[in-house]
């Protein structure tokens, strides 16, 4: 079902990476951070979720405007620029200790963080993947990258269960959670490369 021919295109092997390494990193952020805040500080599930609430903001937000952006001045851009957004919040998770957690200090600096970054990137990498490949296999780019994008959520959440097994104390709990969020963040680094090198800046329209 998909034709081989389409990731002859450096810019469509590019945005395949690109999903795939920031969907991880994101997947793996949806699944631990609320976890984190549960099962080690003793959140009520409610209040976990409001944690992350600036993320669908944002995204909402974010997207319509850099859309514009994207159309103005290509995709390339906002894709790099977002995805090294996501890579300082990830890593800002890293400084989180063992002492009680301030929400304001600790969680919601890096959390607008990674929402900016993604609210760069949502509209522009939808806009990008279409844009990739011929007319006839629009459709199929899409749904493509969709799968992509789902499937880097999955792998990050099972590969999450060395963190999950370090809850005999919340010191190494949180050893596991700080390794996690660097590996999130070089995720993250691994899409915004995936950007600049191999996605084509867009042919500036004639005049």
């Amino acid at each position: 079902m998909m034709p081989l021919a389409m990731f002859a295109a450096p810019t469509f092997v590019g945005l395949t990476l690109l999903t795939f390494f920031l969907y991880g990193s994101l997947g793996g952020l949806v699944v631990l951070l609320p976890f984190l805040l549960i099962k080690i500080e003793g959140w009520l599930a409610l209040a976990a979720g409001t944690a992350l609430l600036p993320m669908p903001v944002l995204i909402g937000l974010g997207s319509r405007l850099m859309g514009r952006v994207a159309a103005r001045h290509g995709e390339r851009l906002p894709l790099t620029i977002g995805s090294s957004l996501v890579v300082v919040g990830l890593a800002l998770y890293g400084r989180i200790g063992t002492q009680a957690i301030n929400y304001w200090l600790d969680i919601f600096p890096p959390t607008v963080l990674v929402a900016l970054g993604m609210g760069a990137c949502v509209a522009p990498l939808t806009t990008a993947v279409m844009t990739s490949v011929d007319a006839d296999h629009v459709g199929l780019a899409s749904g493509f990258n969709n799968a992509v994008a789902r499937i880097a959520g999955l792998i990050a959440t099972a590969s999450l269960g060395f963190v999950f097994a370090r809850q005999e104390s919340t010191a190494t709990f949180m050893v596991g959670f700080r390794v996690a969020a660097l590996i999130g963040a070089a995720s993250a680094a691994l899409a915004a490369g995936s950007a600049l090198f191999l996605i084509r800046p867009r042919a500036a329209p004639a005049r």
